[in-house]
């Protein structure tokens, strides 16, 4: 596709004022005109997924002053600013709808295209002005003395590189009178430069009062970029915001772009930005200076090369084209995590409300702007083989019908997949889609006049309805013309079948079945056909009696009347006294067997729904069942009944792991939640046991008893462990120790190295001589321990209170306890 940028010529880089107007939080603005009460409160526009609050999409800046991002939920967006409103966007069809934000947009444009025809919308909210000849017209008329500029009109100015705007006038002052500039430029640029300065302060006296007339008209507020290409308005606008203007001068160009990242520059935001970075290992903008044109070209294409060339010197020689409306029109919507598409009816709803959405932007377009777009653009994101893989394909636009943009951009995706379906299946896709998105471009000027395609809108909804009427009247007519004699044929035959069955097995309602059938008769035919088809039948029945012949063969004669009438009454003689058999063996085997294979099949469903003579027919019932049994295409609510990702499949034998903990059988994706779940347990198993041990070491709560003589030799042989009812200073730490090793016997010297303890005496094995010096040294410890608290004090109980006795001036007389209380008896 060719591209539709023009440029400028080299030699008039400098000559240029370009203004970037940006609209300062313009969701939230609009928000605060539509609700004035929001207005100075912290504001977040969130979509429509109210998951963890909603995505943020607009903050305004009361909330980012209190640390609210756009990269924040809108739950977390609450929990940094509790006062934050979060107003969210309109649903329609499952997606977001910003017609207000886009109607709002189309408002402001409005007012900046009265003030200069050179006006390039780049979005919803920003838009490119040239207003170059504004600026040399006032420029002209200052040197004539008739025109001043007013430093309070440009109160909300600022320039890159200077602390304070009244430097930046000042210096261009002291350039004029000195006739010198420090910018570095060729000879053939001089004058061009030496007018810089000057042409962009008038830029911002312009810049001011556009934006002073977008907020007295919209009462919408905005700031804006000075500069001399578009790049550099861009860059310059996005330094001090909100409801300020900025210059970039020429001499600030390079120390702006030797701390700017590669990827702020517009066009080097992607994948070719960070492939200019990898291959030429470069960070900052300021780093391309140092690469010559013809070494760009050459890693580069030629085009590029000298792109980026002229990018590192601050350069740009895209004009600002008029386009107030926007370049395409299209719509996407993200699929993330669980929620990617990957089965086929998915995939076909998602496009149809997408195409939807299309059709009509696209048939409000041709009424407001009188063109149509040729060409449409799918685009969307696979998960493949763990990773996301973008891609885009353009193909030709010839109707606007919804189901063929839908079903076209179906193909798209199929066609460009190498492995669409997955295997073993017939709705499940190979690859998810974690995006879709589908927009129309490539717009021609209608030459004839707005009605004509108005018209052809018109022509085409009433060429629907024709054939849809047209439809209706013949499934009428072919209702009116065929279905009921049939109908009373089957009817008729299946009530004879009834009566004759229940006559043969011994029926009691015979009576009430031949009422019946005599009814339907009569509302069918005549008694005189009646009593002729009696009579018809009736001898074609004794005469194949009398002759022996087939059945069959009879039946295949007999199929009309003499008159030509298709419809019959067929009566059966009653049998005669004694006879186990009708009369009429042959005719009756031909007709009641073929009735009787079609009762049969409808046997259950007479039971279970009984024929009245206000019920619908069975051939009525049938269709009724069929059409409730299609799956229904027309209704947007039943796609999710088909997700293919909501259909289970039976589980089978191999599916099924065993767990070694508890035995169950577990179903292999559900085996490490199991066995999460046996984890758990444990975790709070041993948490819990811990807690004991750790409340039982901290119980000090019952006083001690009062001592009593114990003798040595009831200390040695009591074996009851000591509880939790003794004193701190009277619990054995001997369970949190091993206890100590009994004596080696000289047949387990041969085989196990053991060394003598320095403190008992005893042989022990060598590899646990270091754990039990550990049990003496904490024998010890504990002697210590307990002296010490016996010199102290003592407790008491008094009236069933404790109460601690305060230490004696004199020696305190404490018969000290026998150290082995203290610890488990020994085995």
């Amino acid at each position: 596709m060719a591209s539709t940028k023009s440029f400028i010529n080299i030699a008039n880089k400098y000559d240029r004022v370009i203004l970037l107007i940006d609209m300062d939080c313009f969701y939230c603005q609009v928000e605060e005109k539509l609700e004035p009460e929001l207005k100075g409160k912290p504001i977040a526009v969130v979509q429509y997924n109210a998951w963890r609050g909603g995505g943020i999409i607009a903050v305004n800046y009361p909330a980012r002053e209190q640390g609210v991002t756009r990269h924040m939920r809108g739950d977390e967006a609450k929990e940094q600013c509790p006062d934050i409103v979060l107003v969210k966007v309109p649903s329609v069809r499952e997606k977001a709808d910003l017609t207000k934000y886009r109607e709002a947009g189309k408002e402001v444009a409005t007012v900046l295209q009265k003030l200069t025809p050179l006006l390039e919308r780049a979005s919803v909210d920003e838009a490119y002005l040239d207003i170059t000849d504004e600026v040399v017209k006032r420029l002209e008329v200052m040197n004539q003395g008739q025109f001043n500029l007013k430093p309070s009109e440009l109160n909300s100015t600022y320039a890159v590189g200077y602390s304070n705007f009244g430097d930046y006038v000042q210096e261009i002052s002291s350039c004029i009178e000195s006739d010198t500039d420090e910018f570095d430029c060729n000879d053939d640029d001089l004058p061009a430069v030496k007018k810089s300065n000057i042409k962009l302060l008038l830029g911002a006296a312009i810049a001011n009062e556009i934006r002073a007339k977008v907020k007295e008209d919209t009462g919408y507020e905005c700031s804006a970029g000075i500069a001399h290409n578009k790049i550099l308005a861009k860059l310059a606008c996005g330094i001090n915001k909100p409801n300020k203007q900025t210059i970039l001068p020429l001499k600030q160009i390079q120390p702006l772009f030797s701390t700017l990242p590669l990827g702020k520059i517009k066009g080097l935001g992607g994948k070719f930005g960070e492939d200019l970075c990898t291959l030429l290992n470069i960070k900052f903008v300021g780093d391309l200076i140092k690469f010559s044109e013809a070494e760009l070209q050459r890693r580069f294409d030629e085009k590029n090369g000298s792109w980026l060339y002229l990018i590192a010197r601050g350069i740009d020689l895209e004009c600002v084209t008029p386009r107030f409306y926007s370049k395409s029109i299209g719509c996407c919507k993200k699929f993330p995590g669980r929620n990617a598409i990957s089965g086929i009816p998915t995939l076909e709803h998602w496009l149809g409300e997408l195409a939807k959405e299309i059709c009509e932007r696209m048939e409000k377009d041709v009424i407001e702007n009188n063109r149509k777009a040729k060409q449409m653009v799918v685009s969307y994101i696979q998960e493949i083989n763990g990773q996301d893989v973008s891609s885009s394909r353009s193909v030709p636009l010839s109707s606007y019908d919804l189901e063929a943009m839908a079903k076209c951009a179906f193909d798209v995706i199929r066609k460009n997949t190498d492995l669409f379906i997955k295997p073993g299946s017939d709705k499940v896709l190979n690859n998810p889609l974690k995006f879709l998105g589908v927009s129309v471009g490539k717009f021609e000027t209608i030459e004839t006049n707005k009605n004509t395609i108005q018209k052809l809108f018109m022509n085409h909804c009433k060429k629907k309805e024709q054939e849809g009427s047209t439809a209706e009247q013949k499934i009428v007519t072919e209702k009116e013309k065929v279905p009921e004699q049939k109908v009373e044929k089957k009817s008729f035959f299946a009530n004879y079948l009834k009566k004759k069955d229940e006559s043969v097995q011994g029926s009691n309602n015979i009576a009430e079945e031949s009422a019946a059938t005599l009814e339907e008769v009569k509302s069918s035919e005549s008694n005189a056909d009646c009593k002729e088809s009696k009579s018809f039948f009736l001898k074609a029945i004794r005469k194949q009696q009398n002759s022996g012949v087939n059945p069959g063969e009879m039946a295949s004669d007999v199929q009309q009347k003499s008159d030509g009438s298709s419809s019959a009454a067929l009566v059966v003689e009653e049998p005669q006294a004694g006879s186990n058999t009708t009369s009429v063996k042959g005719p009756k085997s031909f007709f009641l067997n073929a009735i009787k294979r079609k009762s049969n099949e409808s046997d259950t469903k007479t039971s279970e729904h009984p024929t009245t003579e206000d019920s619908p027919c069975e051939s009525q019932v049938q269709n009724t069942k069929i059409l409730e049994a299609m799956p229904s295409t027309s209704s947007a609510s039943n796609y999710t009944d088909t997700y293919a990702e909501f259909l289970v499949p039976e589980p089978k034998e191999q599916d099924f792991t065993t767990c070694d903990k508890c035995g169950k059988k577990v179903l292999a994706y559900d085996f490490q939640t199991h066995n999460d779940f046996h984890f758990a347990l444990e975790l709070s198993q041993e948490q819990r046991e811990k807690f004991r041990s750790e409340v039982k070491s901290k119980i000090i709560t019952t006083p001690p008893r009062k001592k009593s003589k114990i003798s040595s030799s009831q200390l040695n042989t009591s074996k009851k462990p000591i509880t939790s009812s003794q004193p701190a200073a009277e619990i054995s730490i001997a369970k949190f120790l091993s206890k100590e090793q009994p004596n080696v016997n000289d047949s387990d010297e041969t085989t196990q190295p053991t060394e003598k303890c320095i403190e008992c005496g005893n042989l022990v094995p060598t590899e646990k001589i270091t754990e039990h010096l550990d049990y003496h040294a904490a024998r010890k410890i504990q002697v210590e321990w307990n002296k010490q608290l016996m010199t102290e004090g003592k407790q008491q109980s008094v009236g069933g209170q404790i109460t601690v006795a305060t230490k004696t001036t004199g020696p305190a007389k404490v018969k000290t306890k026998n150290i082995k209380m203290f610890f488990a008896t020994q085995t």
